[in-house]
């Protein structure tokens, strides 16, 4: 058994009676910091949690735990961004594409009226030279 002086949000120690088990489940649910005063005798000898030998690993898994968790934030948030930028990617892919395939298109067509249009005017001084000369 484990006596551990909780202070109320009026500022009132209260000193309660709470198991081992306890203790490791308030840990790791983050209820219980490392500073948090406990102790084996009900009057004297309370320190921090963290200085018992029983509870060092537990508070040590909890700050890498909170370390990691810490990462795997910022990788999440790299993961969204991503996500998000290949959204907007596919939709407007279509789009894209369509205007990519009209441009082709459209310059085609301006090529082959362009070489007409050589032609034509070509055909046209011909013709008229030839005219003239009779």
């Amino acid at each position: 058994m484990w006596y551990w002086n909780l202070v109320t949000q009026e500022g009132k120690i209260i000193c309660k009676k709470v198991t081992t088990e306890q203790i490791r489940t308030l840990i790791k649910a983050g209820h219980l910091s490392d500073d948090a005063q406990i102790s084996k005798s009900k009057s004297t000898g309370f320190r921090g949690a963290a200085t018992f030998p029983e509870f060092q690993p537990h508070f040590t898994s909890r700050e890498a735990q909170t370390q990691a968790n810490v990462k795997g934030k910022g990788f999440r948030d790299q993961m969204r961004a991503i996500a998000e930028e290949d959204a907007q990617q596919r939709k407007w892919a279509g789009f894209s594409r369509f205007w990519k395939s009209a441009g082709g298109t459209l310059m085609g067509i301006f090529w082959i009226v362009l070489v007409l249009a050589v032609l034509g005017v070509g055909g046209y001084f011909l013709v008229t030279k030839v005219l003239m000369a009779q």
